[in-house]
């Protein structure tokens, strides 16, 4: 049985389109025993993300877990509830905004080791983020963007209002958090197989 968690959507502009993706958060502690709880923790939750993510990103909606290896318990729609929360990452002066594909991530180190010994990390990925502006260093994120999204990483791990802070998938607290400097590639439509 996996920890509970939170899986929050985002609404980013994707070629042309308005495009959801998002990420799962398990939480240290027990699940709220309502939908009225769901909903704080949920907000207190976004709240937290919300400094990390650049301003193209739209928090709209999560999905609660009590158990991550089961169905979700309930949906918190924050459009309903006028509840939605822009980012509010600002880049450097100089940044530009990558395409969608491109992500930047952040990762946590668990205490856990796989069978070879090497660490377990719980990593995400968002989207819509900045990187240097050319000619500087190609590939790399842009070096205040990535602070505030280490301080949002560094944050999750916390407790604030009803967010209890971050677990693993084991429902254990990770150790502090890094951020790549460099930007990666994360495909948010997959082609289809060619005939």
């Amino acid at each position: 049985m996996s920890a509970p968690g939170v899986r929050l959507i985002q609404t980013i502009p994707y070629r042309g389109n308005t495009h959801e993706t998002g990420n799962l958060y398990h939480f240290v502690g027990s699940a709220p025993s309502d939908d009225s709880g769901w909903d704080d923790l949920v907000d207190d939750l976004a709240a937290i993300v919300g400094p990390g993510l650049s301003a193209a990103n739209v928090i709209v909606r999560a999905y609660c877990y009590t158990d991550t290896d089961n169905d979700s318990v309930y949906t918190s729609d924050l459009v309903a509830r006028s509840a939605t929360v822009t980012g509010s990452n600002s880049p450097g002066s100089s940044a530009t905004r990558e395409p969608g594909d491109v992500a930047a991530w952040i990762r946590w180190k668990t205490a856990r080791v796989n069978s070879k010994g090497k660490p377990i990390y719980l990593r995400k990925y968002y989207h819509c983020v900045y990187g240097q502006e050319l000619p500087a260093q190609v590939d790399a994120l842009d070096s205040t963007f990535s602070a505030n999204m280490a301080s949002m990483g560094n944050s999750l791990r916390g407790s604030s209002g009803s967010w209890p802070g971050l677990g693993g998938p084991d429902g254990v607290e990770p150790a502090l958090c890094s951020v790549s400097p460099f930007l990666t590639t994360r495909t948010l439509l997959r082609r289809g197989k060619r005939p």
